[in-house]
């Protein structure tokens, strides 16, 4: 399956993007202190969607993305971590990935409209939500707290 950069804008521009019920997170099959959730998409017009989320309170990093089936990660949100372009250029710590044709996600810009912190994954997310156009009519449980000892 191919997705154009107009087929994405289109896709996010949709308002009609629901999540139906509440999200939880999880622990990571192979990573202890991740946590993640993953939930369905519905729109009036049937995309193949869905959206990953996920945490680490121990490393610092916070990532939602929202996923195209049968393509990939299409529009993502990346906090505590920084990223380097296909063009050279270095991303800061928080930064947005936008599906294009010639790099598909793997090129990133810094937004401007994300206040939150990677210390309130909720806050983050209806802040993703708000600006990919995303109806939550649910909540996100706030993460639950890791055991930290063999960490100490």
């Amino acid at each position: 399956m191919t997705l154009s950069e107009s087929d994405f804008e289109e896709i996010l521009g949709d308002v009609t993007k629901t999540i139906h019920g509440d999200l939880e997170w999880s622990e990571s099959d192979n990573h202890v202190s991740w946590l993640k959730f993953r939930a369905d998409i519905d729109s009036e017009d049937g995309y193949p969607l869905s959206v990953a989320g996920s945490y680490n309170p121990i490393v610092e990093k916070v990532s939602f993305a929202l996923i195209y089936g049968g393509v990939g990660r299409v529009y993502a949100l990346d906090l505590g971590v920084k990223h380097h372009n296909p063009t050279c250029e270095n991303i800061g710590d928080t930064h947005k990935h936008r599906w294009t044709d010639c790099y598909r996600d793997k090129l990133a810009y810094e937004p401007d409209d994300i206040t939150a912190t990677v210390a309130e994954p909720v806050a983050v997310w209806e802040q993703f939500c708000d600006e990919a156009l995303i109806d939550h009519d649910g909540t996100l449980a706030p993460p639950p707290a890791l055991q930290t000892e063999i960490f100490e």
